[in-house]
Formats: structure tokens, C-alpha cells, sequence
């Protein structure tokens, strides 16, 4: 994005040096100048609070069958075609990674899928990523149905559960947009799977609606 300034600064000084020559007037110049120069701010503003605005998070079950093989169960809700769930994936990926094969949780990604689904609705990133994660398995969410029963209105919309079934975690795993990183929800996750106890049990997830209310 900063290249693309750049030409657009380039441009702009050439056509600013073409309309000197033509005999137009320094205010003119400098008027054109300043509303390029608004337009600028006002983009980079939009793009700070876009990436900044998270999602919904609906209330997720409190309680849900207990685990048959005592593991924690991580559920990972995507619409495969947010590309911020890439990053989500991704820190997912790198949070598990750390921790060690004792406490690995049961990983499910509900993957969101229309009523007509496009021949390439699978052939993204997001579910690319999530197939990195060892013992990681998807599902394919027809209409958002499964979504809907967890309230996760919102890609990359993360639910921790222990092997008991009480939710301990729901939400998300960046601190924004697009946004690979240690997070406050990455944290969280980790310490739970660990055993230890989480300053938070909610965190604000970035992505894409997966369904309409």
C-alpha cells in the first residue's frame, strides 16, 4: 500500500509540474493538492478503524457432552473465503505448536458452506492453514447451521471446552484484522489447555460475518 503512495505522490507531482506550465494558478494547485491530500488521511483512518472493529460474539452453550477421550475441544468457526481467517489460522497453528503433546486438544474447524457452493470454495488460504495443525480435522457447516447452535457469528470465532464440557474460552485469537501475533486470546488459550487458570474467558474476534440473523 505505502508503493502505490508513492506513485500516486509521483503522479500527482507530474500533473501538479503539467497544470504549472499550463498557466492554472498556484491556488488552483494547491486546492487540488490539499483535497488529494484529505482523501489520503480519510483512507488510512478507515483502514486504522476497519482493522481495529471486531466482530459479533454471540452467547456460546455454557455446557456440552463431555469428551469421550478426556480431551479439551477446541472448535475453530471459519468462512473460508475472510481472508482474515488466515490469520487466525495461522495463530492457531503457532499457539499449539508451543505447547506440548500432552495437552493437545481435540481441534474441529466448522467450515462455513452455502446452499450452492462454488467448485472452488475450498481452494482458499484459511483452510489451507488450518490443515497445518497436526491432528486438526474440518467440517463442512452447511448454512452456518453449527455456527448458528454455538453463536459464532463472526470467522475465526474460537470455543475452548474442558473434558467435562464447560465452555472456559470464546473468541478469537488476534488482536485484529488480519493480524498474525501473540494476542490476549492466544494467551488465554494456552494457559487453559495447560491447566492454569486464564485472566480472561472472552477476547473481541476479527473476521467476516459467516451468517445472517
Amino acid at each position: 500500500m505505502l508503493s502505490n503512495t508513492l506513485r500516486s505522490i509521483r503522479q500527482l507531482n507530474q500533473r501538479l509540474r503539467f497544470w504549472n506550465r499550463s498557466g492554472h494558478s498556484i491556488l488552483a494547485q494547491y486546492t487540488v493538492f490539499t483535497v488529494w491530500i484529505g482523501c489520503v488521511v480519510a483512507c488510512f483512518l478507515w483502514l486504522g478503524s476497519y482493522s481495529n472493529k471486531a466482530g459479533t460474539l454471540e452467547a456460546a452453550p455454557p455446557l456440552i457432552e463431555k469428551s469421550v477421550v478426556g480431551k479439551h475441544r477446541l472448535y475453530f468457526f471459519v468462512h473460508p473465503q475472510c481472508a482474515c481467517s488466515v490469520a487466525s489460522a495461522r495463530q492457531l497453528h503457532r499457539t499449539l505448536g508451543q505447547l506440548p503433546n500432552s495437552v493437545q486438544p481435540d481441534v474441529v474447524a466448522f467450515v462455513f458452506v452455502p446452499e450452492e457452493q462454488p467448485s472452488n470454495w475450498f481452494n482458499c488460504n484459511s483452510v489451507s492453514a488450518f490443515e497445518r495443525i497436526a491432528g486438526g480435522s474440518w467440517i463442512k457447516d452447511k448454512n452456518g447451521q453449527t455456527a448458528r447452535r454455538f453463536g459464532a457469528n463472526t470467522s475465526g470465532t474460537i470455543l475452548v471446552y474442558s473434558p467435562q464440557g464447560k465452555l472456559l474460552f470464546q473468541g478469537g485469537i488476534t488482536c485484529q484484522r488480519g493480524h498474525e501475533g501473540e494476542s490476549s486470546g492466544s494467551v488465554a488459550i494456552s494457559k487453559l489447555l495447560v491447566g492454569q487458570k486464564a485472566a480472561i474467558n472472552r477476547a473481541p474476534v476479527f473476521g467476516c460475518q459467516i451468517y445472517c440473523n
